[in-house]
């Protein structure tokens, strides 16, 4: 996973700190699973993500009572999320993403925001929301996350780059620089790390976004 430099906003990479915040579910040869290989790549991840997720919720207070509707809602919000996404990377990111450890954030589960079809809606209430395909300006993010930081909202890009897109290096670095240009930062992970592990990549951006949201 990698940080435009061009977005001129210096993170640190600091996934050897994840124990402290997350559960490296990878570890567990149990739960590990090839996700290459695996028909359902997106649901694997959600389903493997979802004893976190519950943790979570457990460490901000919610009663046992209270974790089937936050299950129910992730599935909610996962399922409105899948005619959204444009590939199996994406889908499979996205079920990470849903599930992840989001340690400093409130809202729980992440919210989904389809841009398209809610065009004239406001976007959902709470400091997180995914925004999957989302248009700004000349360019489509495959991500766009809307994070509430200093008592405003900002977008962070994440781009899912397969080995056929985004070949040319000096058009991503035009593009992370447009971007930039706005205040938004661009986080690139390649589709093999998130085939290979897509809770791992997803423990590293939060993380660093915990990171850059208390700065």
């Amino acid at each position: 996973m990698t940080l435009s430099k061009d977005s001129q906003i210096n993170l640190r990479h600091i996934s050897d700190a994840l124990g402290s915040a997350t559960h490296d579910y990878a570890q567990d040869g149990a739960k590990k699973m090839d996700l290459r290989t695996h028909p359902g790549k997106g649901w694997t991840a959600f389903e493997l993500g979802l004893p976190r997720l519950l943790e979570h919720a457990a460490a901000l207070g919610i009663p046992a009572q209270g974790m089937e509707a936050v299950e129910r809602a992730a599935r909610e919000q996962y399922s409105k999320s899948i005619p959204l996404l444009e590939s199996p990377i994406e889908r499979t990111m996205m079920g990470a993403l849903i599930t992840g450890y989001w340690k400093g954030f409130e809202t729980l589960p992440p919210r989904v925001h389809d841009s398209r079809r809610d065009a004239h809606e406001l976007l959902p209430q709470g400091d997180l929301v995914i925004v999957p395909q989302i248009a700004f300006l000349k360019y489509r993010l495959d991500f766009g996350l809307v994070i509430e930081r200093r008592g405003q909202r900002q977008i962070v890009a994440v781009e899912c780059d397969g080995a056929e897109f985004h070949k040319d290096a000096t058009k991503d670095r035009i593009r992370n620089g447009y971007l930039a240009s706005w205040d938004i930062p661009t986080f690139r992970l390649r589709g093999s790390e998130i085939f290979e592990d897509a809770m791992r990549y997803a423990d590293e951006l939060i993380a660093e976004l915990v990171v850059w949201k208390g700065r």
